[in-house]
């Protein structure tokens, strides 16, 4: 069982969730929604998630959790962390190249001059 499946058993047991009425709600059969809750599936997509968030009335903190367990849940936890720790480090960057001044030069700087 995926942390993911643990916590989404967790708030629909601890918010006394009708599976059925859940399924209905999501569009989808209760034995599916039954097979993601202990873990023998992993939902389909990020907007199935959303939406079960949207149903057990989480708020925006716990949707968000449920969403990265979730997106962990589809690689390892390893895996999950490193592509995170190198899209921090690429996102420390500026978008923009940083202006460099120069120093001001003047035309005269330019002409040759004559001996």
């Amino acid at each position: 069982m995926s942390e993911f499946s643990e916590m989404l058993e967790s708030y629909v047991t601890t918010k006394e969730v009708n599976k059925y009425q859940m399924a209905k709600y999501l569009s989808i059969d209760r034995s599916s929604l039954h097979k993601i809750i202990q873990g023998q599936r992993n939902a389909p997509s990020k907007d199935l998630v959303k939406r079960m968030g949207k149903y057990l009335e989480l708020s925006p903190y716990e949707t968000s959790e449920l969403l990265e367990l979730y997106s962990i849940s589809l690689v390892s936890p390893e895996r999950y962390y490193r592509r995170k720790s190198v899209h921090s480090f690429l996102s420390s960057f500026h978008a923009q190249p940083l202006k460099i001044e120069m120093p001001g030069f003047q035309k005269s700087d330019f002409q040759i001059q004559d001996k």
